[in-house]
């Protein structure tokens, strides 16, 4: 399966210690999501996107996630997210790929800015060190 990732997801480093494989950097292609954009809500260090027609999202898509994998992704998204399949940009191609939508209602509105570059700087660490020690009590 081939996903977008728009927020945490796309450092290597947190999405290997989520789908439990490496993930070389060369996976990770760029491509634009149109009608949508991001932003970052006041309570959470990660991103959402909302609906917005006039909007571009930029991210990166991986191809061959597996079905186990997949579900991983599901628990590393929580049920505030639903598997959305969209359209997305890469190059001058389009290409169909699944992302996850914030459901509806369950992230407050915000105008802020999210980024990837404060994220890792303020949130990488302690990000992956959860996902292992989760890991480690499910073992």
């Amino acid at each position: 399966m081939r996903f977008f990732f728009y927020g945490t997801l796309m450092d290597v480093d947190l999405l290997s210690a989520v789908i439990g494989r490496r993930v070389p950097p060369t996976a990770l292609k760029p491509a634009l999501l149109r009608g949508f954009r991001r932003l970052a809500p006041n309570a959470f260090p990660y991103p959402i996107v909302i609906s917005d027609k006039s909007g571009s999202v930029k991210g990166v898509i991986i191809d061959g996630i597996t079905p186990n994998e997949q579900k991983r992704l599901i628990a590393y998204e929580g049920a505030g997210y639903e598997m959305v399949r969209v359209t997305v940009q890469t190059g001058t191609r389009q290409v169909k790929a699944y992302f996850f939508s914030g459901v509806t209602g369950e992230y407050p509105q915000t105008k802020k800015f999210w980024s990837l570059k404060e994220w890792r700087k303020r949130h990488k660490i302690g990000a992956i060190s959860e996902i292992l020690k989760e890991k480690l009590r499910r073992n």
